[in-house]
């Protein structure tokens, strides 16, 4: 499997975060760093150079039909 590589307006997970969702600010590809920002109760907050080995890519789409095959369950 090919290593994950950022973009700008991704939505990641960041291990070691639980469920928590990120979105990706900016990139640094010569340090293979990216600066995240989160939003949640507390606000909006920033995080930088955190190593693109620490995030999974958030498939949106793949999201969506999860919420909707588990609410048809109910």
């Amino acid at each position: 499997m090919a290593k994950y590589s950022p973009k700008v307006n991704d939505t990641v997970f960041w291990k070691g975060h639980g469920k928590s969702r990120f979105v990706v600010l900016a990139v640094d590809s010569t340090k293979e760093t990216a600066d995240l920002q989160s939003t949640g109760k507390l606000g909006v907050v920033l995080h930088g150079h955190v190593p693109w080995a620490e995030l999974s890519y958030l498939d949106e789409s793949q999201n969506a039909v999860r919420f909707v095959r588990e609410a048809t369950k109910e």
